[in-house]
């Protein structure tokens, strides 16, 4: 891929991001269509966004692409439990290169181990800061390449994280009124 093409690339998928989240107020369903987006231009092959959950304060799954619904509703994560629960309360992004050399890489429902069989991956966990509140977790799965810090592909899915955090606190201000 030339240089155009993947800055093409890029400019695309922000606004494809911008624009899934500008045209609903459902923003769980708008979630899973950027997480969808964000596979499809970025070789992603599974994305999650969890919340804590208000009672439990787990974290739970609220959108994802390419999980069957039953695993995703069964994925759940204390603060601070594995990588995605340090991230959610770190509030620091995490890329793990090879998620078969990481011991604190969780994989309680087998999904993973049955991609690892197959092909090495990639895990990108970013956390959702509002007004520097910790509001939620983004996890990404990708084939694993030796360019994915070098090729601007995470600066990308950094500026579509944003916007969902942009479109968290939009929403928690039309709640409010």
């Amino acid at each position: 891929m030339t240089a155009e093409q993947a800055e093409a690339r890029k400019l695309a998928t922000i606004l494809e991001v911008g624009q899934t989240l500008a045209g609903t107020f459902k923003l769980k369903d708008a979630m899973s269509r950027v997480l969808e987006t964000l596979g499809r231009h970025h070789n992603a092959l599974r994305g999650v966004v969890m919340l804590p959950d208000q009672d439990t304060k787990e974290l739970r799954v609220v959108a994802s692409h390419g999980l069957d619904e039953d695993v995703a509703r069964r994925a759940r994560y204390r603060a601070g439990e594995g990588i995605t629960g340090s991230v959610f309360q770190t509030g620091k992004p995490v890329v793990v290169p090879q998620v078969s050399r990481e011991p604190l890489f969780l994989d309680r429902l087998g999904v993973r181990k049955k991609t690892l069989k197959q092909q090495e991956l990639t895990f990108i966990c970013i956390p959702i800061l509002v007004n520097r509140k910790r509001r939620a977790a983004i996890e990404r799965e990708r084939p694993s390449c030796s360019s994915i810090l070098r090729n601007g592909s995470s600066a990308t899915r950094l500026k579509s994280m944003r916007l969902i955090a942009t479109a968290f606190v939009n929403q928690e201000s039309i709640k409010r009124v």
